[in-house]
């Protein structure tokens, strides 16, 4: 069912986040060992991928979440699925609005913490996502709800 994909979707941003910054915050102490001090070529490389390391993933995590859910909502059109089961739906919907609460603050959590708080500054728009995930993910299933059962029976996506 398309409507159990969403809580999929935020799943593997969440641990895409926590990856992103647990991979850079290793990268950050790693250029700062120097252990590369007798190689400069190594240590500029090191240098040049802790700089661009943020950003990149920061917006990686950004398109993932937006990709992730357009294919989501693609999908749910070829759902065949019938009015009767709307009900239903927007019980999960409030279902996934806390779930997704908790998700977002288990984020908060994490990039909050005393090591971490200094490099997750660093990631703008997976913090802007994470703190607005309800909302999001509230809006991504209005629009599956609307896409699913909003179908007219002439639609037959399987030709």
């Amino acid at each position: 069912m398309s409507e159990y994909d969403i809580i999929t979707v935020l799943v593997v941003v969440l641990t895409l986040a926590v990856s992103a910054i647990l991979g850079g915050f290793i990268l950050s102490q790693f250029q700062n060992t120097g252990v590369f001090n007798s190689s400069p070529q190594a240590q500029q490389i090191i240098n040049q991928n802790a700089n661009v390391f943020p950003s990149l993933f920061d917006s990686i995590i950004g398109f993932s979440i937006i990709g992730l859910s357009l294919v989501v909502i693609l999908s749910a059109f070829y759902i065949q699925s019938q009015p009767a089961f709307f009900v239903g739906g927007v019980i999960f919907l409030i279902i996934l609005v806390v779930l997704s609460s908790f998700l977002g603050n288990a984020y908060y959590k994490f990039a909050s913490s005393t090591v971490l708080n200094s490099y997750a500054n660093n990631f703008p728009i997976t913090y802007w996502l994470f703190e607005n995930l309800p909302l999001i993910s509230l809006v991504i299933g209005i629009i599956l709800a609307v896409v699913m059962y909003g179908k007219t029976s002439s639609v037959n996506p399987y030709g």
